[in-house]
């Protein structure tokens, strides 16, 4: 079995997402808000505490329910086949962060969850990490374990955006200042916890051409 990333299910609404600079991305189907990215979608309940995910399975009949380490997500069918439209300017979620206790356990996990097993493994003085790529081109799944963890959590998102610097200055003060990335050639902005988002979230700049 090999699923393919869908969506983040988020806690409350897309008012602070609006507000750091999404808004002209947020539509509106059966009354649920969304944000279409390239390669995943966000969306919003009211009734969630922190951050959930929901997979696409190519050969499913009817959604189902599994658990990546102790970390329920749901499965639904794969939606219609869309021709493939390419918008340069349009986010992309580059990667979840999950933190655990036990990298092998975790990453392991995720590759008999997904389908898809870990291409990398960094390790520094602080973390060691993994890094999963759901599907072509798909989201990745980066798994850090650190020694202040003692459980496995959901804990935050990186959303790369085509222009960092005017994304920063339209949030007023919502996001942090633009700094160096882990990545060669790439910068990374943190969205203030005062923002409201409810989650850890950060912004960053594309891979260089």
């Amino acid at each position: 079995m090999s699923l393919r990333f869908g969506h983040l299910v988020l806690s409350g609404d897309a008012g602070p997402w609006r507000r750091c600079g999404l808004n002209e991305l947020v539509s509106q189907h059966s009354g649920v808000e969304w944000v279409h990215t390239a390669n995943g979608s966000l969306t919003w309940a009211s009734d969630r505490e922190g951050l959930g995910w929901v997979f696409h399975d190519d050969d499913a009949v009817a959604a189902y329910d599994i658990t990546i380490d102790s970390i329920p997500a749901r499965v639904v069918a794969s939606p219609p086949v869309r021709e493939a439209v390419t918008l340069p300017d349009l986010p992309r979620i580059d990667h979840v962060v999950v933190f655990t206790d036990s990298l092998e356990r975790t990453t392991n996990a995720v590759a008999e969850a997904t389908g898809h097993e870990v291409r990398r493994v960094r390790e520094t003085a602080d973390v060691r990490q993994g890094f999963h790529r759901v599907g072509p081109g798909g989201v990745i799944i980066e798994v850090v374990e650190r020694a202040d963890v003692t459980s496995v959590s959901l804990w935050g998102l990186v959303v790369t955006v085509a222009d960092l610097d005017a994304m920063v200055e339209a949030a007023d003060g919502a996001i942090g200042s633009p700094r160096d990335a882990v990545q060669p050639g790439r910068r990374i902005a943190t969205v203030r916890g005062a923002a409201g988002l409810g989650v850890a979230v950060a912004f960053m700049s594309p891979e260089p051409a």
